[in-house]
């Protein structure tokens, strides 16, 4: 059986103003089950303003995550950085990683491109790369 064609998509949202952490550890167990079910893979960053997400998998399966992300009453102005196929995959072992403790400066600087990443409304082709960059750095 040939394997389907892989599909990376990025996007970036705000949350909603009473997100607390525990409701990020929920959206977390719940992607992680859900992308388990659907063969995708991916990072999750949070900031207390906005959620970054990248997403990698079966190019249907990612379209249908990301629908039902857009709906989500936990974040708003859902904007795509990027989506585009692969060959393979970023996080292979990462059915929804999350990445909430950095050291001071880590900190710093993912919040600071996260909540630059939050305030674009259109992204280029570099900011898809940039990202691409960022999060297999982490």
């Amino acid at each position: 059986m040939p394997e389907q064609p892989l599909l990376q998509l990025a996007y970036v949202s705000t949350a909603q103003t009473d997100i607390t952490a525990d409701c990020i550890a929920e959206i977390h167990q719940q992607a992680k089950r859900n992308n388990r079910l659907h063969h995708i893979t991916g990072l999750l960053l949070a900031t207390e303003q906005h959620f970054l997400q990248l997403l990698e998998g079966p190019e249907r399966d990612v379209e249908l995550t990301y629908t039902r992300i857009q709906r989500d009453k936990r974040h708003h102005n859902v904007r795509l950085i990027f989506k585009h196929g692969v060959t393979e995959r970023q996080f292979p072992e990462w059915h929804m990683g999350l990445r909430r403790s950095f050291d001071q400066a880590e900190h710093e600087d993912v919040t600071a491109i996260v909540n630059l990443y939050g305030q674009r409304s259109q992204f280029s082709a570099q900011h898809g790369a940039a990202l691409v960059l960022l999060l297999s750095s982490l």
